[in-house]
């Protein structure tokens, strides 16, 4: 206890000053970059060569035609592209040889079927099903990262930044294969970011967006809710706070959006899980905190006979003990008596859950620390399926299909030669630190900071949905989960400009 006490003076005063060094340095680097400005508008005409002529007259698909080139040896060395078996799962169910239940968001089940659909049966080639899939998210991915780059731009005008979010996609080792990877996590991050992107323009112009962009705005609504079940909340908890924003006539269009986006997704889902007899997902998908808090309990205490007996009711004792893994709630979780487990006995769970609280809180405590401080630590390494996806990850007790998808023989000595390399980075001191979950929220807590300092509560807003986002990430039944914190991870570089843009726009005043 007293070397925490002293570790925790020490570190306060570390990261107070550094935060006052950050602070010091972006106010000499935007006094730095007015400078700058003038000189370079003055001799604007030496400056610019024919490249530069060529992205002022098409932002947008000069730096998609960018991404894509550099992106281009994984497209061709990871042919047809990479697969979690999550998707597989919803494959099958869309296809009718699983149960197709609600754990799996439905749209993204949707989409993975129809693609497969198209290379099983009218292209006859399992891998094109694939690839289709995993090609629209390479184009679509490098279209709004394009989109988004070029909206910051325009608004900071600092080519430092514009030219550091291309090189982050372009080159950090794992977006690629992110964005080749058929799992619903990409296609969620990616509306998670235009759905930013246009929250930063309704706070830009005092919410008076015109008639396209209010559509726009509304798409990325209903894609963030409609690609992950928890997704609703990005934009539910953002919507206060985007309201304190603006005057009250664009408060009533902002709120009449999202009503709209949450009425469209559930009368949609409603009626196509009624057509489709898609049945709800397990229960035990919410009791992730409880469950590995109750596990932690069984390993380090006695049980009285009503516990045991309540317990047994839901996960066996035995198996708790067998599975229970610090990390992760997966093995106990996966023990679950779905077909005997009654709402009767959930109820009675929570009643000893709540008694067994009292008696040793402390448990309770580590347990939920242990599951998800990879979140917050940013020498923590990511958990499960690593820094990203690098196989076609297909059990065969879930290609009951007997789908044939596989990679290229003849690339897998560079497929091996790529993912060692990122595992090498990942390795490395400072730059490993890029690759870490705890990394970001570190990032996060220090640009929330830093607009605060400068008074920007207003722009806060939109961080909004980030801190949803990492919320949802310590609910989660898995420890530094690289795949959870993506839309953090890839939303964060749009930030900072955002926030060197809402600092400059003050110094200006």
């Amino acid at each position: 206890m007293f070397i925490s006490i002293i570790n925790y003076i020490g570190y306060v005063i570390l990261f107070k000053y550094l935060l006052i060094f950050l602070i010091l340095t972006i106010k000499n680097n935007l006094t730095s970059h007015f400078n700058q400005t003038e000189k370079c508008n003055s001799h604007k005409g030496k400056v610019w060569n024919k490249i530069k002529e060529i992205e002022k007259a098409n932002p947008i698909v000069f730096y998609m035609i960018g991404f894509l080139i550099c992106w281009l040896p994984y497209i061709i060395i990871f042919y047809p592209g990479t697969m979690n078996m999550d998707s597989l799962t919803e494959i099958e169910s869309y296809f009718g040889e699983l149960e197709w239940t609600t754990h799996f968001p439905i749209f993204p089940t949707i989409i993975f079927g129809m693609f497969m659909k198209i290379g099983t049966f009218w292209l006859l080639n399992d891998n094109l099903g694939l690839f289709l899939n995993n090609i629209f998210q390479v184009f679509l991915g490098a279209f709004l990262l394009s989109y988004s780059i070029n909206y910051i731009n325009q608004l900071t005008q600092n080519k430092k930044i514009k030219f550091g979010i291309f090189l982050f996609f372009a080159f950090f080792p794992t977006w690629p294969i992110h964005f080749y990877t058929e799992v619903k996590d990409i296609y969620f991050s990616m509306f998670v970011l235009l759905y930013v992107i246009f929250s930063m323009k309704f706070i830009v112009a005092h919410g008076k967006l015109n008639k396209k962009e209010w559509v726009i705005y509304l798409l990325s609504m209903v894609m963030v809710y409609l690609f992950r079940n928890n997704g609703i909340y990005i934009f539910l908890f953002s919507l206060p706070f985007l309201a304190i924003t603006v005057k009250t006539s664009e408060k009533i269009k902002i709120t009449v959006c999202s009503i709209l986006a949450i009425a469209f997704c559930f009368i949609f889902l409603h009626i196509y899980k009624q057509a489709h007899n898609i049945t709800k997902g397990d229960i035990k998908e919410v009791l992730s905190v409880p469950l590995q808090q109750t596990a932690r309990y069984v390993m380090e205490y006695e049980l009285t006979e009503e516990e045991k007996n309540v317990i047994s009711q839901l996960v066996d004792i035995g198996d708790i003990k067998a599975g229970y893994f610090p990390e992760t709630v997966d093995f106990v979780k996966v023990k679950y008596k779905k077909e005997t487990a009654t709402m009767q006995d959930l109820k009675e769970y929570f009643i000893v859950w709540f008694k067994m609280f009292f008696k040793h809180p402390n448990v309770y405590f580590k347990a939920t620390i242990n599951s998800t401080y990879g979140y917050f630590y940013p020498d923590r390494t990511e958990y499960k399926d690593g820094v990203a996806f690098y196989l076609i990850d297909m059990p065969d007790y879930r290609n009951v299909s007997n789908f044939d998808i596989h990679f290229l023989s003849n690339t897998e000595e560079y497929r091996n030669m790529i993912e060692r390399a990122t595992y090498t980075l990942r390795n490395m001191p400072v730059i490993g630190l890029v690759f870490s979950c705890g990394f970001y929220t570190w990032f996060l807590i220090v640009i929330t900071l830093v607009l605060w300092y400068f008074r920007r509560t207003k722009e806060m807003t939109i961080l909004v949905p980030l801190y949803v986002i990492v919320l949802v990430c310590v609910a989660s039944p898995v420890n530094a989960f690289v795949r959870y914190m993506l839309p953090v991870m890839m939303t964060l570089p749009f930030v900072i400009g955002w926030t060197t843009f809402v600092i400059q726009r003050k110094e200006k005043i």
